[in-house]
């Protein structure tokens, strides 16, 4: 009998002798599974580059297992789209040219792909005149900013920082 055979004839003997052993030493287990890990990271590492398509199209088939890897996720009853094909993200606001965190902004919800790379400053701004009702929450209403922009000079808001673009 190999050891392997062997294994399978005690396996629940063996796991239960290692749990009571875990938990007798679990300062030396857990200093060993640390250095375990950090011995064997860059394996890991090279494994999972190597299978990186095989598993996001395990992932994909298999939806319950993974719900965090969808493409699709709701958030207050709105359905919110991830992994979208969005343009490069580029160094500076669309709208005001100004440097600092960049969010996306989307338009419509069935078409994420089509929206501009703003500020925050921007994007807040955004929601406030679709929320008033200066603009619509589609794709034309990025055409009508665009446009004010090659027309109109940038109009410095105190509520949002030097430089952000309010258009009435």
């Amino acid at each position: 009998m190999n050891s392997h055979e062997s294994y399978l004839k005690h396996r629940e003997e063996r796991i239960a002798q290692a749990r009571t052993w875990i938990e007798a030493n679990r300062e030396k287990h857990n200093e060993y599974a640390r250095q375990y890990y950090y011995r064997h990271r860059e394996e890991r590492r090279g494994y999972y580059q190597e299978h990186r398509e095989e598993r996001l199209a395990y992932s994909k088939a298999h939806p319950r297992e993974y719900p965090h890897c969808q493409t699709v996720i709701k958030h207050n009853g709105k359905v919110i789209v991830k992994n979208v094909h969005k343009p490069p993200k580029p160094l500076i606001c669309t709208l005001c040219r100004r440097r600092g965190y960049l969010t996306y902004h989307h338009w419509e919800d069935d078409k994420p792909d089509i929206g501009l790379w703003i500020c925050n400053g921007c994007h807040a701004a955004i929601h406030r005149m679709i929320k008033i009702g200066l603009l619509e929450a589609n794709i034309k209403s990025q055409d009508i900013i665009l446009c004010a922009l090659l027309q109109k000079e940038k109009v410095p808001s105190p509520s949002m920082g030097e430089g952000c673009l309010i258009i009435v």
